[in-house]
């Protein structure tokens, strides 16, 4: 989640390289997670889970403009709230968050009540600023 994170927060700051660069990491640490995680956590729905996200991960770093990085990111944000609902992050909150100026599928995800916008970046423009940001949903893990 904290690699989605870096993800999310590089695309506020409109850094494709940076964004590139997460991505590829992300992608390291989902190849590894079968060696730290316990053999019977890694039952079927959660290696369909790391497959289906390595690709879309493989996608986002393709990604050369940060528009097309944004519209797979939307992707990822679905992958990892099915991570959230179904395996859960220890002590944490997770808020999905949305922007009511974007389309309906502009969600994020976030520990903290961040409100940087991946979507708009740096562009206040056209009401796509901090006021448009709502929480639509919360996870608590113990």
């Amino acid at each position: 989640f904290d690699k989605y994170e870096d993800i999310k927060d590089e695309l506020s700051d409109d850094d494709t390289a940076a964004v590139r660069n997460n991505s590829e990491d992300m992608k390291k640490v989902l190849m590894t997670t079968g060696s730290y995680a316990p053999a019977a956590e890694m039952d079927r729905n959660w290696k369909l889970w790391v497959s289906s996200t390595e690709k879309i991960i493989a996608g986002l770093s393709a990604a050369k403009t940060i528009s097309a990085q944004r519209k797979t990111f939307a992707e990822l944000t679905s992958s990892m709230e099915s991570l959230v609902k179904h395996f859960g992050l220890d002590n944490r909150t997770i808020y999905k968050l949305k922007c009511t100026a974007l389309p309906d599928n502009s969600f994020w995800l976030t520990d903290s009540k961040d409100l940087d916008n991946p979507y708009s970046g740096k562009d206040t423009s056209n009401g796509k600023d901090e006021k448009c940001v709502q929480v639509v949903n919360s996870w608590k893990f113990e």
